[in-house]
């Protein structure tokens, strides 16, 4: 079992919001996504997240991508009030997932990769880089 005081205090405290922010998805009945990367740590991340939110009982659906394109993310977004999850995938764009989606969705990335800080409210970042780890070596998308 993972000790969760290890983490930096301000950490826990987004993983507390992040489970606010699902639990309310699943009481409110909203739809969530969750979208990842399509190499192992993606698949990795989705298959945790996925087993996470069954044991929740939270409906969820996954879509598996190769590229965050601008595209993708003007349709990930183009519907409101869902939970989307981004999994190994979404922190380098975070702001534009944050401009785009304009707070119509509660949105949660959980990255391991270079993070574009966003001020947007609705937008969470795991990104543990945020945090003075490094992505490249002390952990994952899936561990995030």
């Amino acid at each position: 079992m993972l000790d969760l005081t290890l983490l930096p205090k301000d950490y826990r405290a987004k993983l507390r919001e992040a489970e606010r922010r699902i639990l309310k998805a699943k009481s409110n009945g909203k739809d969530v996504i969750v979208i990842h990367h399509d190499d192992a740590d993606g698949l990795s991340s989705a298959a945790i997240t996925s087993e996470t939110l069954r044991r929740l009982n939270v409906e969820h659906r996954l879509v598996c991508i190769e590229k965050l394109l601008d595209e993708i993310i003007e349709h990930i977004h183009s519907q409101e009030n869902r939970l989307i999850i981004y999994c190994d995938i979404g922190s380098p764009h975070a702001d534009e997932i944050a401009q785009v989606d304009n707070g119509k969705n509660d949105v949660i990335i959980l990255d391991h990769h270079d993070p574009q800080v966003t001020e947007a409210e609705n937008v969470l970042d795991l990104n543990l880089e945020l945090f003075n780890f490094k992505g490249e070596t002390d952990f994952s998308g899936a561990t995030c």
